[in-house]
């Protein structure tokens, strides 16, 4: 019998299709922000429709010699090149079952951010945002 519950170490981080093996953590969020309907004469809203769909997320990465830090990775655009930048897709699959727990298309990383430690490894998280994502059951 499979465990039900699902362990961060048997997920898999893939960028455009590539595995990357530099993640140490994943979060995303997902927003749908409602607009209240009114009329007049109703002091009450009569509705509470949908605007938009957001997606954000965070990926904790640690940095390894030579592998050019979140840019090598495909996650970031080099500062010179960032008119050029072009959209990734970012999907966690499960192992044991290959189920897709997220997936997000159309990319774009919005910051990075880097941790030195004297006594442990260069740390970096990346945070950034999407057009559509889905999971198992969308």
């Amino acid at each position: 019998m499979k465990p039900k519950a699902i362990a961060g170490a048997a997920v898999l981080v893939y960028v455009s299709g590539r595995l990357y093996g530099r993640c140490t953590s994943f979060s995303w969020a997902s927003a749908t922000p409602r607009r209240k309907v009114r009329t007049i004469d109703v002091v009450h809203p009569l509705e509470l429709a949908a605007t938009t769909v957001d997606v954000t997320w965070n990926m904790g990465i640690v940095r390894l010699r030579g592998d050019g830090g979140a840019q090598g990775g495909g996650l970031a655009t080099a500062q010179i090149d960032i008119s050029k930048e072009k959209y990734f897709t970012l999907q966690l699959i499960e192992k044991l079952t290959g189920t897709t727990l997220f997936q997000c298309n159309f990319c774009q990383a919005d910051s990075e951010s880097w941790n030195v430690m004297s006594k442990g490894l260069v740390e970096g998280t990346v945070t950034g945002s999407g057009i559509l994502w889905n999971n198992e059951n969308s």
